[in-house]
């Protein structure tokens, strides 16, 4: 038992009497720290080390015991059991007795006397265990990049960390016994209640989040009860949260443009079916539109500016795709050019898909394996989009399908947007 002790600060009033009490804490395996007044055993208190101490002796007859007790119960010490000795034929005060985990009768009877220490010894032993893992836990609360607070019943503050006192404006010194709703006023609309007021009156475990000008802010609040159940206070947390909910509102933009982008390729791969009919309506063995030379063979130059004005397309729609942006032009307008000029030109199916896949392949000749992924969607929907227009031609009035290739309209015009 004698490796679970920890020392004694024995403060008593005369030296004898302190040699005297010593002495027998000695005998006992003990290992008693004399001190002769309250300044050495606050100054002691005060130093590193200081939790190795189990317990504090004073003198009930010291002529500051009452003013050292209460330094003790405030002041460094106050997770140490506070024992009185006192003597056979002297009862320390009420006032100072109220101060005290105990008083002891000092020998010549050491027996349950030291029984007595070896129990509140005991009690040091774990309140210095408990306060070590305080200790821990507090330092990873402090560290925490969360707001985090405990508040009393009244919501006042009891104890902050860093993070809540730098959002606040404030040291966590500063904050100590003010209402957390009122130092944190400015930071919630007005009239919006506090989920801290609303667990302190009701109990329950809340979580509130809001937007407040260009930030997004988030509130929950735990209640502390006490051994009976009633509330004694909570614990509080507050937080900018901007980032993350800027993060979820542009991950829910992107699902969002995703699943857009979803139908409007099954309705351009309905239009590319329909637009192919169309094309080939006439589709008897010695229809001269079946068995037309391709655009690249007969109206080569038309075909490359054509396959250059889709490459545009293309490379509009990736610089908007990256940058993210509503405003950034996405070559609708080039492409319904486009789409015009091959209608005219009698352009067939084979002809469009060739030339997509010889943008296609200029475009992504040399490009890393990303950006030519994202050529590949990106041209996906052209090409689908494209043949939609077309098929519009082809509905109003069957287009140049069924003719011969004729002469270009014109050369291209450059970037319509």
């Amino acid at each position: 038992m004698t490796g679970d002790l920890r020392t004694i600060l024995n403060v008593h009033g005369d030296g004898e009497t302190r040699a005297a009490v010593s002495n027998l804490l000695r005998a006992e395996g003990m290992r008693p720290r004399d001190l002769a007044s309250a300044d050495e055993v606050l100054a002691v208190l005060r130093r590193p080390g200081a939790e190795g101490a189990g317990l504090a002796l004073v003198d009930a007859s010291l002529d500051e015991a009452e003013p050292l007790c209460r330094a003790l119960k405030g002041g460094p010490g106050h997770w140490l059991p506070l024992l009185l000795t006192r003597s056979a034929d002297a009862d320390p005060p009420p006032s100072l007795s109220a101060l005290a985990d105990d008083v002891l009768q000092r020998p010549p009877d050491p027996g349950p006397w030291m029984a007595a220490v070896r129990a509140w010894l005991r009690v040091g032993a774990r309140l210095s265990e408990s306060r070590a893992e305080a200790g821990r836990w507090r330092e990873m609360l402090e560290a925490m990049e969360e707001g985090l607070a405990m508040v009393g019943p009244d919501g006042a503050i009891r104890w902050c960390n860093p993070a809540l006192a730098e959002l606040l404006g404030a040291e966590p010194r500063d904050l100590v016994g003010h209402r957390l709703a009122d130092r944190a006023s400015h930071l919630i609309p007005p009239g919006r209640p506090w989920p801290l007021d609303r667990t302190l009156r009701g109990g329950g475990r809340l979580r509130d989040e809001w937007e407040l000008g260009r930030r997004w802010l988030r509130s929950t609040s735990a209640p502390l009860r006490d051994d009976r159940g009633a509330i004694g206070g909570a614990v509080a947390s507050l937080e900018d949260v901007s980032a993350e909910v800027h993060l979820r509102q542009r991950v829910a933009r992107v699902e969002g443009e995703a699943a857009a982008r979803e139908q409007q390729i099954e309705q351009l791969e309905r239009d590319a079916r329909l637009y192919q009919a169309l094309a080939g309506i006439d589709g008897r063995p010695g229809d001269r539109a079946r068995h037309r030379p391709s655009m690249s063979q007969a109206l080569p130059g038309f075909f490359c500016d054509a396959v250059e004005q889709y490459g545009r397309v293309l490379d509009l729609r990736l610089r908007r795709r990256g940058y993210l942006v509503e405003d950034e032009p996405d070559g609708s307008a080039e492409l319904t050019t486009l789409a015009e000029r091959l209608a005219d030109a009698g352009a067939g199916p084979r002809d469009v898909v060739e030339l997509h896949a010889l943008a296609l392949r200029q475009r992504s000749s040399g490009a890393q394996s990303a950006k030519a992924r994202a050529f590949a969607e990106e041209a996906k929907v052209a090409v689908l989009e494209l043949m939609g227009r077309l098929a519009e031609h082809y509905r109003a009035g069957r287009g140049a399908a069924a003719r011969p290739v004729t002469a270009p309209p014109g050369p291209s015009p450059g970037p319509s947007e």
